[in-house]
């Protein structure tokens, strides 16, 4: 759930925080890959929808290092 405080990404940030392009982030928020919110053009996106998304795709265990 979206805390108050809690500012919405745009798809630059998106982009930023994946590591994917702008154009890649749009077409997924438009196609409904990535949970997004749409006002007119604009795509809109909850910082920790999109944390959930990125760790739901992760295909192994995470690493740790050091023990």
């Amino acid at each position: 759930m979206l805390e108050i405080s809690e500012r919405l990404w745009d798809a630059r940030k998106v982009g930023e925080y994946l590591g994917m392009s702008l154009s890649w982030v749009k077409a997924k928020a438009a196609d409904g890959t990535l949970p997004a919110m749409r006002w007119g053009k604009m795509y809109r996106f909850e910082p920790a929808a999109i944390v959930r998304w990125a760790a739901s795709k992760r295909v192994s265990p995470p690493v740790v290092v050091g023990r």
